[in-house]
């Protein structure tokens, strides 16, 4: 049982690298899974349990661009604005998402702010009223 342990503690460390790789470069993470699938095709006539485990990576790096998708998306939106507007437009587009997200956060919290002061004043008007 130990060697199963130590495999799943590898496997979730590798997971991890991956994770973090796939955040921080995600072009070319989506560019090694395409290249996998196709040399798993080009492997295939030659070996069918190589060609699967090849499939199988690249199936593992097409799980993780999945699960990371909104990030993956964002770090690709910012490599094709710095390639083709430069770099400060790439760091204004970035900060007017992170603003969007930040005011969603401000809107729902204003909203709450609002809802406890028309409770205030209907708990007033309530006591107040004959």
């Amino acid at each position: 049982m130990k060697i199963v342990d130590t495999a799943i503690i590898g496997v979730k460390d590798f997971y991890n690298k991956v994770e973090d790789l796939t955040k921080k470069r995600p072009i070319s993470i989506i560019i090694s899974t395409i290249a996998l699938t196709i040399l798993s095709a080009y492997v295939s006539p030659v070996s069918s349990i190589l060609a699967l485990g090849v499939f199988s990576f690249s199936l593992f790096l097409a799980v993780v661009i999945a699960k990371n998708y909104e990030k993956v998306w964002d770090g690709i939106e910012d490599q094709i604005t710095e390639v083709f507007a430069g770099h400060a437009a790439a760091a204004r587009a970035k900060g007017k998402r992170e603003g969007r997200g930040f005011a969603g956060g401000v809107e729902r919290v204003a909203d709450g702010v609002e809802r406890a002061a028309e409770r205030a004043m209907g708990f007033v008007e309530g006591a107040t009223s004959k």
